[in-house]
């Protein structure tokens, strides 16, 4: 049984990429992401351990570094490129090219500035808090979140070459 994977000497003749994000970012988006925004501070949050810490649940699975999914145990990086988030159309010319496809521009659609959808503006009826526009994710951060954020994801923030506030 092949349980969907592949040989090793088909696997090493693909050309493998992937996508990282700002690991800061990707933080802040889980929080807002799953509501808890209404609820608690993100201070609250990252200290009193809401952070879910068993690698073994779907809740981890979201926040889990990035490095992970990318490196053997051995610490050997799996694929061929790693593009960043936040630069992705520059990342995803570079797969074009490495694949022999034609460039195209991608859409963005799963925006936070996207326009609200019908739910989204009865809701904002209905609501009686003033409405917060987005912000930049430094905003969330502290001293003390940004020593523990930084820690959970120093091999991601090391390896991918991110600065908090880039």
């Amino acid at each position: 049984m092949s349980y969907g994977h592949i040989e090793q000497q088909r696997f090493n003749r693909y050309f493998k990429f992937t996508f990282v994000r700002n690991s800061w970012a990707r933080l802040v988006s889980e929080y807002k992401f799953k509501g808890l925004h209404r609820r608690m501070s993100f201070r609250d949050f990252v200290l009193n351990g809401l952070l879910p810490k068993s690698p073994y649940t779907d809740a981890y699975r979201h926040i889990e570094p990035q490095y992970n999914f990318l490196h053997d145990k051995s610490g050997v990086l799996l694929v061929d490129f790693v593009g960043k988030f936040e630069s992705l159309q520059e990342g995803f010319d570079h797969v074009c090219s490495k694949i022999n496809i034609q460039e195209s521009k991608l859409p963005h659609i799963n925006s936070s500035n996207n326009s609200p959808t019908i739910i989204e503006k009865i809701k904002k009826l209905w609501s009686f808090k003033k409405q917060d526009k987005p912000r930049h994710y430094t905003e969330y951060y502290d001293n003390d979140t940004l020593a523990i954020v930084s820690d959970l994801y120093a091999k991601d923030i090391a390896t991918f070459g991110y600065v908090f506030g880039e």
